[in-house]
């Protein structure tokens, strides 16, 4: 069923679909029970031809069943609610990713789809998709083939077991009796086909929907094999058997020395700037724009970012322009494999528009493509068209396929509107963010349907932590997808998942998408890398960032986030590199490149280095300012200087209070939040909290430490609230950081063995550092030393996380001189040796803390203990 329009409406979120006259499957076999093998067969071909589309596209449903199938009129079947669809494989914009002393211390239903690993429908789940495999298209025809056998049956199936689970059990090893032994007016063709889908392992299955099709379509609509096709050869003369044996061998040889046509090498080009031979500033810009989204309709092809280029070309000749001269030297200097450069002119009472593409070493013309346009609206369409020729000579075997024409490669309505969006583009690439919001807000005015403009918008607010615009950006946005590009659908859609809806595991699956089908997108492997992070695989991230730095190593974005990840993994060494190099290159980029650089010298044992890094960080620009501020006072925090951070943060406050930002506001009012309660103000911190939490109701960097502080502040029952409001949210990192705050309150309630299960569940939905410290923290306390070693051990190896807990770009190192000071007195429970040597830290960061720290106290009395 094709999706027409999604959004909101008062509140109210809507679905636009188209309606179809009839019901579904599910309701036709409750009221009929068992029907007829050739209605089987018909609404069997029509459903099939949809999942047959479906697993072309490498998609698969995963929850096939009768209530995801509409049956319309004269048995017409459509499938429905690929919700929990995913690819088979494993805007240009670049998205960044987006603290307590509280913790620092002082049977699914049968009809329902199973959240979690295990995804689908019990009734109708293959046996790889029970045991927690990943499903390919062979689960969809086992699900296929379970929808034949019902409909034949009726529910015989599910009446002879004690419950679905135990159904599903049963079909795990042994496939469900045959229809026919069940039947016997049940042709037997139909039931050989439904047999081999119901086998339970996969390789014996129909490959796909495409192979079942193909057997389906060998019996007629009673179910009966269709007679084959006999060819009678006459033998008149022998020369005839001569020809036709020739003729046979001559198609054998040919089918046989076929080989599959290998796809196409990446290619990377750059669009230099067009020569406007008209003088009209309606082109400026928005030809190139168009060029790059209509060449980027070829998988293999990748555009290198022109802002990018055009800094470079700066760096050449100061004050030079993108020219097709100067494309070609910056192409040899990054190794772009083709320059594209363009003419427009004027042509009789219309203009001609060429486009050549160049072989930047040996400055040949390796193609060219031209088209014409009665007026200046209709260049947009000639664009498309030659970018679809250009794409056929560089090797696009589909370009005649997907057609040409604006339709397909621009998305906006009109010159101005895209010349409003390429100008956007190029101020989000250097960062300047509020110039970017106004060129996009342009085009929008020009076109208000231009999806891609709202999408930009979107970022850049998410960039400056407006989360409500930004939100609101990207529901325009969503509800405009019809008019993109595939890949601008996989980038908006992607984006919306990670930043706004926070569904990283179907951002994760769009991503994945993106790239098997445009592996040279750096974008796509860039975000998939942030996917991949707030997932916790780190491991991925790295793999990911690194990739997008191999297809444009000056990307400033991707730059910083290997320089954040690095941190998080505890390879400092990179991350200090990384980030001197990105504080060099773009030293106004927001938030820097000094962050890492900052936390990864504190977690050294450097503190004045981190400090002078913040310090350095306030200079470069007025949200490295803010963001400087924050750090100095997260330092000071981490030192347990809780009366200086104090002072640095009421004058943070101020100063992003004065400019409206409450993100910033809601980050310092944790921290404030945090003091007071070291200090021993727990009615001041608690009203902190509440405070931070009415500016960010829906950001767990904010919620989760505002839900601590309540509970130290003896405000278990706000903090219940707070868990409620984040396990409504579904998302699976969202219900994680809810368990997590239930085992707090159960452990303030002195619910111990509750509590522990809780942080276990916790861990098992989302495996984050605090979990892990929490959980080590209530060992140790409850004297539990071998499993606290455990979960603090890996608290301290996984110290670069908690460095920025929350993965959201705002310094928490201030949580991790706790843990060192647990995982020390567990130590000595158990009689280690490097007990000592932890004190020993954990004293050195927190010795001279103001006022007196109860933790500071304890060690150095274990440390005297240890040294008689």
């Amino acid at each position: 069923v094709r999706i027409h329009d999604l959004g909101e409406i008062g509140g109210i979120k809507y679905i636009t679909m188209p309606f179809v006259d009839g019901s579904d499957l599910a309701s036709i076999l409750t009221a009929e029970g068992m029907l007829p093998a050739p209605r089987v067969i018909r609404i069997a071909r029509t459903a099939l031809s949809g999942l047959v589309a479906a697993h072309q596209a490498g998609v698969v449903h995963r929850d096939l069943k009768p209530a995801n199938i509409m049956i319309g009129a004269d048995d017409e079947a459509m499938i429905m609610d690929f919700g929990i669809a995913r690819s088979t494989s494993g805007g240009k914009e670049s998205l960044r990713r987006p603290g307590s002393h509280a913790f620092g211390d002082g049977g699914a239903t049968a009809g329902a789809t199973v959240a979690g690993e295990i995804v689908g429908t019990v009734e109708y789940m293959a046996p790889e998709q029970a045991r927690g495999e990943t499903a390919d298209q062979r689960a969809d025809v086992y699900a296929f083939g379970l929808i034949l056998y019902d409909m034949l049956l009726g529910r015989r199936r599910h009446a002879s077991a004690a419950s679905a689970i135990a159904e599903l059990r049963s079909r795990i090893d042994q496939p469900p009796p045959p229809p026919r032994t069940i039947d016997e007016s049940i042709p037997e063709a139909l039931d050989r086909i439904i047999i081999r889908c119901l086998a339970p392992k996969a390789e014996e299955r129909y490959a796909d929907a495409q192979a079942l099709a193909a057997d389906l379509a060998l019996i007629d609509d009673e179910g009966r094999p269709l007679p084959s096709t006999r060819r009678t050869i006459h033998f008149t003369i022998v020369g005839a058997l001569v020809l036709v044996l020739a003729m046979f061998g001559v198609n054998w040889w040919l089918v046989k020395s076929r080989r599959p046509v290998a796809p196409p090498s990446p290619v990377s080009i750059l669009i230099a700037d067009f020569d406007d031979k008209t003088n009209s500033p309606v082109f400026k810009g928005a030809l190139e724009q168009a060029l790059t989204t209509g060449m980027e309709g070829a998988s293999f092809i990748s555009a290198y970012p022109r802002p990018t280029a055009q800094q470079l070309a700066g760096e050449i000749k100061a004050g030079s322009q993108l020219n097709a001269d100067m494309a070609r030297l910056v192409s040899a200097r990054e190794g772009i494999k083709v320059v594209l450069t363009g003419t427009v002119e004027r042509r009789g009472n219309g203009y001609s528009v060429k486009v050549d593409a160049i072989d930047p070493a040996a400055g040949k013309v390796v193609a060219t493509a031209s088209a014409g346009a009665p007026s200046p609206e209709r260049v947009l369409a000639a664009v498309g068209t030659l970018a679809t020729r250009l794409r056929k000579a560089l090797g696009d075997q589909r370009a005649d396929v997907r057609g040409s024409g604006a339709a397909e490669t621009v998305t906006a309505s009109s010159l101005q509107a895209l010349q409003a969006y390429a100008r956007a583009q190029d101020l989000q690439a250097s960062r300047d963010d509020q110039a970017a919001l106004a060129a996009y807000q342009e085009a929008i005015r020009l076109d208000p349907k231009f999806g891609r403009a709202y999408a930009g918008m979107g970022v850049v607010y998410w960039n400056l932590r407006d989360e409500v615009q930004a939100k609101a950006a990207y529901d325009k946005a969503m509800q405009l997808v019809g008019r993109m590009t595939d890949r601008e659908k996989f980038r908006t859609l992607g984006s919306y998942y990670m930043f706004i809806a926070r569904n990283y595991e179907k951002a994760i699956e769009n991503y994945e998408n993106l790239v098997k089908l445009f592996p040279a997108d750096d974008a796509g492997h860039g975000n998939l890398s942030i996917a991949y992070l707030f997932t916790g695989n780190l491991r991925g991230a790295i793999e990911q960032v690194r990739k997008v730095l191999e297809l444009n190593p000056r990307s400033t974005s991707d730059r910083y986030n290997y320089a954040i990840y690095s941190l998080y993994g505890g390879d400092f060494d990179t991350a200090v590199r990384e980030g001197t190099r990105l504080a060099k290159e773009a030293p106004g980029f927001p938030p820097g490149g000094l962050l890492p650089v900052a936390l990864s010298t504190l977690l050294r044992g450097d503190h004045a280095g981190a400090l002078a890094a913040y310090a350095r960080l306030e200079e470069a620009s007025p949200s490295g300012k803010s963001l400087g501020r924050f750090g100095r006072a997260d330092v000071q925090m981490y030192l347990g200087q809780y009366g200086e951070a104090l002072k640095t943060l009421e004058e943070a406050t101020a100063a992003d209070g004065k400019a409206g930002d409450n993100g910033k506001l809601a980050r310092n009012y944790i921290a404030v939040a945090e003091s007071y309660l070291a200090v021993g103000q727990k009615g001041r911190a608690a009203d902190a909290a509440r405070k931070a939490t009415q500016l960010s109701s829906d950001n767990e960097s904010v919620l989760v430490p505002a839900a601590l502080v309540l509970i130290a502040a003896g405000r278990p029952d706000d903090a219940e609230k707070i868990a409620l409001t984040l396990e409504n949210m579904l998302q699976t990192h969202m219900t994680a950081y809810a368990r997590l705050i239930s085992a707090e309150v159960a452990v303030h309630r002195e619910r111990n063995a509750e509590a522990i299960e809780l942080f276990r569940d916790s861990i098992k939905r989302r495996d984050t550092w605090l979990a892990r410290y929490l959980l080590g923290r209530l060992y140790a306390r409850t004297e539990h030393f071998p499993e606290a070693l455990a979960e603090l051990d890996v608290s301290i190896k996984r110290r670069g996380e908690a460095a920025d807990v929350f993965f959201y770009d705002t310094p928490t190192a201030r949580y991790l001189p706790p843990a060192v000071y647990w995982l020390a007195r567990t130590q000595q429970a158990l009689g280690a040796a490097d007990a000592r040597k932890l004190l020993e830290q954990f004293l050195a960061i927190r010795g001279d803390a103001r006022p007196a720290d109860p933790l500071v106290i304890d060690a150095r009395k274990r440390l005297a203990d240890l040294s008689q």
